[in-house]
Order: structure tokens, then sequence, then C-alpha cells
């Protein structure tokens, strides 16, 4: 059985944050060669993050917004289109 390949006919995203500040939270095999594609990230690393000194006070916001909007969604990850 083969993977199908999807023409994507819609694609809506909202800026969310640099994710320099959170490499150390992304599975950086997700991306390719440049730092570009979708990755997921689950909400228990986000929280940890949420916890972190060195995350600015502008993504710790957008972090938040982001888990609030995944558990009202039932979902325990955020997909991030990084580009």
């Amino acid at each position: 059985m083969g993977v199908g390949a999807h023409r994507i006919t819609k694609l809506e995203y909202e800026y969310s944050f640099s994710i320099g500040e959170l490499l150390s939270y992304i599975n950086t095999d997700e991306l390719n060669f440049n730092a570009s594609g979708v990755i997921e990230m689950p909400i228990e690393d986000l929280k940890r993050a949420l916890r972190d000194e060195d995350i600015s006070k502008e993504t710790k916001r957008a972090l938040r917004d982001d888990v609030k909007v995944a558990e009202a969604q039932g979902n325990d990850y955020v997909s991030y289109y990084c580009f």
C-alpha cells in the first residue's frame, strides 16, 4: 500500500513566533535544509517552553494562545508551517 499525495487547495495560517527561540523543543528533522516545512509540536512540549525563562513574553503569549486553541479542538499537538 502506498502513501497518497494530496494537492493542497486551501492553506490558512497565522504567524505565531520565530522558531529560533524554540529550537531545543523542535524536532528539526521534520524541517528541510532551508528550515522550512510543517512540524507538529506536542502541547506538553509547548507547556514546558512556557516555563523556560529564555523564551520571550511575546512568544509565550503566542504559545498560550496556540495551546488554548489546540485543547479546545481536542488536539494534543499544534501544527506549524515554518517558512
